[in-house]
């Protein structure tokens, strides 16, 4: 049996999550509860298989493995398995340059 892992949101995580939502609310409430719902459930499927995800290929040039990305378009959810543990980093649009984005909310302190 395949144990479980705990998936833990960051507080940016939560708050872009939120304000995704938000903004797609404010045009369609029914449109922005199906897109929290397909984020959550991609979110769920992490607890059972945390490395579906592929690994951030943007990162991986730079030789940073410790990254995944869980695609559920158009949004980038970036997290990082430790141990029995699944931190979802940042959800992000791919739509965005990336790496500005990904640089500024990951590598640099």
């Amino acid at each position: 049996m395949v144990k479980k892992c705990t998936v833990v949101m960051t507080t940016n995580a939560k708050l872009e999550f939120k304000g995704i939502i938000a903004t797609i609310s404010a045009d369609n409430k029914l449109v922005a509860k199906k897109m929290s719902t397909k984020i959550k459930d991609g979110m769920e499927g992490l607890q059972q298989f945390p490395e579906m995800g592929r690994i951030v290929p943007e990162l991986e040039r730079m030789g940073n493995m410790q990254y995944r990305e869980l695609i559920i378009n158009p949004w980038r959810l970036v997290y990082q398995i430790k141990e029995e543990q699944v931190f979802v980093m940042a959800i992000i649009d791919e739509r965005r340059n990336f790496d500005d984005i990904i640089l500024k909310k990951l590598l640099l302190p």
